[in-house]
């Protein structure tokens, strides 16, 4: 039986038997555990303070990622119990509206109106000006409801799908043969609301309606996963499980959106005919623009042209020991390094490295907005670097380690951590891409 002793025992016997205390203690190999990492040095990033600082209380879910939304001059932020206004520039609360729901909810904005959702199904719109209630109105089935608005309408989704007229709250119509499992997505007459239904096997599929009646106007046939709109048509991947025949890594299904008919294929990279297929599927396709990033089992990301579908091209292949976390964006695919410590960068026009300075812990949350790269890490660390030149422009210390979306307003990057919400100041370098 293995026996274990205090630091101090083992040093005194360590020195009864003429050894050193570290020679003890290293002696079971398979005790102890050491990272490799490199050493801490100065941060190249300059601390800043922010502008101003709100206290949001920590979230009561997680299923609630962000809780902050912008409208016009003013931050509207959700908390337990209470929406509140802030004025951009200075964060002075402009007022506050007592939701009477113990956690946080669900934020949109759309146009001089905030809506706010609730996990009991409440929904309350208000002026986002005055703070002003205009209307509520309970959803049938409780739970935090996903939203989408137009001019017009509010549409949430929480066990159906419902559309309330923008100006009274009044229902205008209901749509309950489908239940979403993403977001909501307004593409022109249609909304657009992926799910996944079982029967012999789980496939992922999408529904279209119709905006202004609510009626049910097509559902994709297989399993898809959207990418995204090339020239009025909408693409997707097929997800239909592989098997031994499969020729293909990827296949893009193009879709008419008037019928929901598959109008085209276009598949790309051919498998290897010396492994099995099954383990040949894609980890990553980005549709971006007409151009497609496809990141294949063994790691390496080919960028293809509409040219190269159904024929042997592997496209320009790019690759990097890190994890692919973020891009294409400025003409650059953004790793996340193989040790988990730091970013990097690869150009699209010649496969080069940038480096981004100041990220020494693993990402917890990344954004690009103009020419910014915001990141916060996961021992709390907030840094925004520039995009094209990896230059490190301020860094920040929180005490958080899960972080909501980074927002620019203005000149003013809002940072949520999970207690609190952060103003600073944008560089001027980092407002533009």
């Amino acid at each position: 039986m293995r026996k274990w002793m205090k630091p101090a025992a083992a040093a005194l016997l360590a020195g009864s038997l003429g050894m050193t205390a570290s020679q003890a203690v290293l002696a079971d190999t398979n005790a102890g555990y050491s990272r490799s990492t490199a050493y801490s040095y100065a941060n190249p990033a300059k601390a800043a303070q922010p502008r101003w600082t709100a206290d949001l209380g920590r979230p009561q879910t997680d299923l609630i990622p962000d809780r902050v939304t912008v409208a016009g001059d003013r931050v509207v932020a959700s908390k337990a119990g209470a929406v509140v206004a802030l004025n951009l520039q200075t964060g002075k609360t402009l007022w506050t509206f007592k939701t009477g729901s113990k956690g946080s909810g669900a934020l949109l904005a759309e146009g001089d109106s905030v809506y706010f959702a609730s996990e009991s199904g409440q929904i309350v719109k208000l002026n986002a000006k005055t703070g002003k209630k205009a209307w509520s109105y309970k959803l049938p089935t409780p739970g935090l409801p996903r939203l989408a608005a137009d001019a017009g309408s509010l549409y949430a989704i929480a066990g159906k799908l419902i559309a309330l007229d923008a100006a009274s709250g009044k229902v205008k119509w209901t749509n309950s043969s489908v239940a979403a499992y993403g977001e909501l997505r307004l593409q022109g007459d249609l909304i657009l609301m992926p799910t996944f239904e079982s029967g012999a096997i789980t496939v992922e599929t999408e529904y279209a309606i119709d905006r202004k009646t609510g009626k049910s106007l097509w559902k994709l046939s297989g399993s898809h996963r959207y990418l995204g709109s090339v020239k009025g048509r909408f693409y997707y991947l097929d997800t239909w499980p592989r098997n031994d025949t499969t020729e293909y890594v990827a296949s893009i299904d193009v879709v008419d959106p008037a019928t929901g008919k598959i109008v085209e294929t276009k598949s790309y990279l051919p498998v290897d005919p010396n492994k099995d297929p099954l383990i040949q599927a894609p980890r990553q396709v980005v549709l971006d623009g007409e151009e497609l990033y496809i990141q294949d089992a063994d790691g390496l990301i080919h960028r293809l042209k509409p040219g190269d579908a159904g024929t042997a091209s592997k496209g320009q292949v790019l690759s990097d020991s890190g994890d692919w976390i973020a891009g294409s964006y400025a003409g650059r695919l953004f790793f996340q390094n193989d040790d988990g410590l730091g970013v990097t960068a690869r150009k699209i026009f010649d496969g080069t490295t940038v480096y981004y300075e100041g990220m020494d812990n693993p990402v917890s949350r990344l954004d690009l907005i103009g020419s910014g790269l915001y990141v916060a890490q996961t021992d709390g660390k907030v840094i925004a670097a520039n995009a094209t030149t990896g230059k490190a422009q301020f860094r920040f210390q929180t005490s958080s380690r899960a972080f909501g979306p980074f927002k620019v307003a203005g000149k003013t990057l809002l940072v949520q951590s999970e207690e609190k919400l952060y103003a600073f100041n944008v560089p001027a370098s980092l407002l533009t891409k």
